[in-house]
């Protein structure tokens, strides 16, 4: 549903529903889930979509905090099938787009909100683990205030797609499996990246690492 100038109308009582099933994913409530499920139900919108899950959807989220946990929630995408994405860039960020295209939308909270939401909340004498009292202040904060919108085509590696692996290769030091074309070739044979990085710098050699 949408008001009269166009905004869509976010249904409270499903926000909140939504807002309960991110706590239970994440373990707690804070500003992030709340954000995080108001953006995943906002591009809900925005894609034209009946309901999450939508075996056609990917989400490029943008931090490793929170919101992605909340957006996780909300669409069922999942890193485990690929249809979720993580660039860690740590922003407040996340992108949504249907294949084949890859055509969507990214949603930005913009600078500033959450403190214009908590000066709210603080106003009200409400407090933020509240859910059912701080639930109505965060959806009733405008949509085109909250987040930035920018329409996006993204292109993605058939090995980066859902679906079974495309390339499966043996690491020449450690012997360990590499799949989806994350191995490197060094004088045409196939390395993974830390065995490959250890051999650069013997100082990490045995050292697992995450970069």
């Amino acid at each position: 549903m949408s008001e009269p100038n166009g905004t869509p109308h976010l249904d409270l009582a499903t926000y909140r529903e939504r807002l309960r099933e991110a706590e239970l994913f994440h373990g707690h409530l804070c500003a992030g889930m709340y954000t995080g499920v108001k953006m995943a139900m906002y591009a809900q919108h925005l894609l034209g979509l009946p309901a999450f899950p939508d075996r056609d959807l990917i989400v490029v989220a943008e931090i490793d905090r929170c919101l992605t946990d909340a957006v996780m929630s909300v669409t069922g995408c999942r890193v485990g099938r690929r249809t979720m994405k993580i660039r860690d860039w740590g922003r407040f960020a996340a992108s949504f787009v249907r294949l084949p295209e890859g055509k969507g939308v990214r949603l930005a909270q913009r600078d500033g909100t959450y403190s214009q939401i908590a000066a709210r909340l603080e106003e009200a004498g409400l407090d933020l683990h509240d859910r059912d009292q701080a639930a109505p202040v965060f959806l009733a904060f405008p949509l085109e205030a909250h987040f930035a919108i920018q329409p996006v085509t993204l292109t993605f590696a058939p090995e980066d797609l859902p679906g079974k692996p495309m390339i499966k290769v043996n690491c020449t030091s450690c012997g360990e499996t590499v799949m989806d074309g994350r191995h490197l070739l060094v004088d045409g044979r196939p390395w993974c990246r830390p065995c490959h990085q250890a051999q650069a710098s013997p100082q990490a050699a045995g050292q697992p690492r995450i970069s």
